[in-house]
């Protein structure tokens, strides 16, 4: 195992997402394969792990967009009850956070503030949750950005 999976699964495994944390997915037996592609799906999303100083929002709403769909879909299509209630929270987390963007016109400095403020919730969210069930399945994402993404934004040391 190489190291950066060996800090995935540090991230992972003390990560809880409404509740449910690894011990409850190792339980359930769901398709690791619609989540191993759902992976796959968000490793070229730039939204997730591009520096903020090249998002604009219009792309950003659009692209949160496409993963809520996304999203949305894995959920109609798992039948595992604790991977459904991680997936609800990422639906509902950007459900929020694309009407708080819908409302910035993203002409002032203020409005750059506040897009960077709600995608770097949305980021760190979806960073647990990616590390969580990388975890938890098994599924390497060493090769890929969201190795990085998932280490920097889903670990937080305790003090």
């Amino acid at each position: 195992m190489s190291l950066i999976i060996d800090v995935i699964s540090v991230v992972g495994s003390s990560v809880s997402i409404s509740g449910v944390t690894l011990k409850d997915l190792l339980k359930g037996n769901p398709d690791k394969k619609q989540i191993a592609a759902y992976i796959k799906y968000l490793e070229p999303k730039q939204v997730l792990t591009a520096p903020f100083h090249q998002e604009v929002l219009p792309a950003v709403i659009n692209s949160l967009d496409e993963i809520k769909k996304e999203t949305e879909n894995l959920r109609n299509t798992c039948n595992d009850d604790y991977i459904s209630i991680v997936v609800l929270h990422l639906i509902l987390l950007l459900s929020e956070e694309l009407m708080n963007l819908h409302k910035l016109q993203g002409a002032s400095a203020a409005d750059n503030k506040a897009m960077f403020k709600h995608l770097h919730r949305v980021r760190v969210k979806f960073a647990k949750a990616i590390g969580l069930l990388c975890t938890a399945y098994k599924i390497d994402i060493s090769g890929s950005p969201l190795a990085n993404f998932v280490i920097d934004l889903g670990y937080k040391p305790r003090a």
